[in-house]
């Protein structure tokens, strides 16, 4: 694997987390690009249900967190805590969105080049 831009994907982290486990981190990331997540926070957004739209954010929040997403992470926080104090969506999803494009790229070519 090379060394993954920690922006989007903090390798050190991940490694530490794992004990160093590479394969199992390569598995683990392979079934996080199948993850459709995204998609329900897509739906729940165009629908217009906060509820949803937080349950989704927390999902993804915790799904990055423990794959070491960093960006992820936080945009999916930032949405997540939005929903839970009961203020509008706002931009924070497209934040979310984009970081998960992001990292979906940088998991994509890690995985490729390792």
């Amino acid at each position: 694997m090379i060394l993954a831009n920690a922006r989007y994907l903090d390798m050190a982290d991940a490694m530490k987390r794992l004990g160093g486990m590479k394969s199992i981190y390569t598995g683990l990331l392979r079934k996080f690009l199948d993850n459709t997540e995204i998609d329900a926070l897509r739906r729940a957004e165009a629908a217009g249900n906060n509820k949803e739209i937080g349950e989704s954010a927390h999902a993804i929040k915790g799904l990055a967190a423990n794959l070491s997403l960093p960006a992820l992470t936080e945009a999916a926080a930032a949405l997540n805590t939005a929903m839970r104090n009961g203020e509008a969506p706002g931009a924070l999803p497209q934040g979310v969105y984009d970081a998960w494009e992001k990292t979906k790229t940088v998991i994509e070519d890690t995985l490729k080049d390792g």
